[in-house]
């Protein structure tokens, strides 16, 4: 009776025990505005996984931006936000779910104070 209980335990709790793969695949972009670095990592796949980092250098800790959505609007394009409110937020332009051959350049805009900055992100090759 005791081996029943614990083969049924056993079956019931295995099928949360298991990794799930990712969906998706990631590509780095790199680019600059206003002197700050900017890093944008790309789920290829799942673009709602993707995510941007900004910073104003190497040592400095980074500012965190996610997609609003899970997928670009009826232009294609997805923004990003901060959880802090005065970041501003980025606007990709342009974006896919899913590349079969990655862009060499994602084109887009930082708005930040009301202000806009046109942002050009170049693939990095080394970090693929």
């Amino acid at each position: 009776m005791i081996f029943k209980a614990i083969l049924l335990f056993f079956l019931a709790t295995a099928p949360l025990c298991t990794i799930a793969q990712k969906a998706y695949e990631t590509a780095n972009y790199s680019g600059k505005i206003k002197g700050q670095i900017i890093a944008f990592k790309l789920a290829n796949g799942y673009v709602g996984a993707s995510e941007i980092s900004l910073r104003a250098s190497p040592k400095t800790k980074p500012v965190l931006y996610t997609p609003d959505s899970g997928a670009p609007d009826g232009d294609n394009n997805l923004t990003f936000k901060s959880d802090k409110p005065t970041a501003g937020y980025f606007i990709i332009k342009n974006i896919k779910n899913a590349y079969d051959r990655l862009p060499a350049i994602i084109y887009g805009v930082f708005i930040s104070a009301n202000q806009s900055v046109s942002i050009k992100l170049t693939l990095d090759r080394n970090k693929i």
